[in-house]
């Protein structure tokens, strides 16, 4: 997935710049994103995309039908790869109303934990969020540590999750694999030694296995990071990785096509900087409801959608500056195109 893309990093002054940073970005991503379409294999007989994004949406959309139905209470509205769902800052241009894609499937405890430290609903509402969808890779090295404190009951009851599958509760299917493997002379692994660790160990109260018992390391945030991480979107909201550390708050950019030349590479990166640029500079209010954001993105998949494609845009009518109306990019004086819009 990233070896299709341009990623790009920006590092903000503190975590309230960096959070007004990624706002002011986000109407953008679908702009950049039409501006950048470069997938020609997808343009034509495959399909009459010229933008990777949606497939790759879909190839990685894990989501149950339960949580792909908009009347369960457990609806995910979107695949884990996707736009951005949320506006994160408090600053005055972005209004509640532009928060309009509804999350019901939210943890409770995660979002009270976060209020508890000091963070307000928007920031609590995006973190959130992460949480609610299971991390992809797992390992074994990280399920156990010493850290926190919690009762040797659930310590084993979480232990007992990743217990070793002996002969007699496998099943007829997994002791057929066993023996292929063994027969193909490969390496059969468990988790053995992480239930050997526990064994051995008298002061069970200082384990933790921390996937299971939902609870995060002392030292470290490489269990946020793995869920962060898997959250593919068009902007990741990026905290310094330790406490100590030289790396700030950081806004990745992250829905561009790679182009085929560095010139051309270069010249988008530059774009993006500028746009960084206006917004650190000047007062300009970017904000659009998250669906019409969306809604925009959709239409950045449309062949040629740069130079024949009416995109939504903030364009302030008389004294009411949340007016919206759609418009072609060549029409909104911040990209230009040579040709007019179907």
């Amino acid at each position: 997935m990233g070896s299709s893309c341009l990623q790009i990093t920006y590092e903000a002054q503190n975590v309230h710049h960096a959070r007004f940073l990624y706002d002011m970005f986000i109407p953008w991503t679908p702009i950049m994103s039409a501006l950048s379409a470069s997938t020609p294999l997808l343009k034509g007989q495959v399909s009459d995309h010229d933008f990777r994004w949606e497939v790759i949406e879909q190839s990685v959309d894990c989501r149950t039908d339960i949580e792909r139905d908009p009347s369960s209470e457990h609806f995910i509205p979107k695949s884990r790869y996707s736009t951005v769902s949320r506006y994160i800052s408090n600053h005055e241009y972005v209004k509640d109303f532009h928060n309009d894609l509804y999350f019901r499937k939210l943890c409770p405890e995660v979002r009270q934990a976060l209020q508890k430290h000091g963070l307000d609903d928007r920031l609590s509402d995006h973190i959130t969020s992460l949480f609610v969808r299971s991390p992809i890779p797992v390992y074994e090295k990280e399920l156990v540590f010493p850290c926190c404190q919690t009762s040797s009951a659930h310590i084993m009851e979480g232990l007992k999750m990743v217990e070793p599958r002996t002969e007699d509760n496998k099943s007829e299917e997994e002791q057929k694999s066993d023996d292929r493997s063994t027969n193909k002379g490969e390496e059969v692994t468990s988790n053995s030694s992480l239930s050997q660790l526990a064994k051995e160990d008298q002061k069970l109260a200082q384990l933790c296995s921390a996937w299971f018992l939902k609870c995060p390391p002392i030292a470290g945030n490489q269990h946020f990071e793995n869920l962060q991480s898997t959250n593919w979107n068009s902007l990741r909201f990026k905290n310094p990785p330790t406490e100590d550390s030289n790396i700030g708050w950081r806004v990745e950019f992250r829905p561009m096509d790679i182009a085929l030349t560095d010139f051309e590479n270069s010249a988008l990166t530059i774009a993006v900087g500028m746009i960084a640029n206006v917004v650190n500079t000047f007062d300009l209010d970017f904000v659009l409801p998250i669906s019409l954001v969306d809604e925009n993105m959709k239409r950045a998949h449309n062949r040629d959608g740069l130079l024949n494609t009416k995109f939504w845009w903030k364009v302030p009518v008389g004294e009411d500056a949340n007016v919206t109306r759609v418009a072609p990019l060549r029409e909104t004086q911040f990209v230009s195109s040579r040709a007019s819009p179907a």
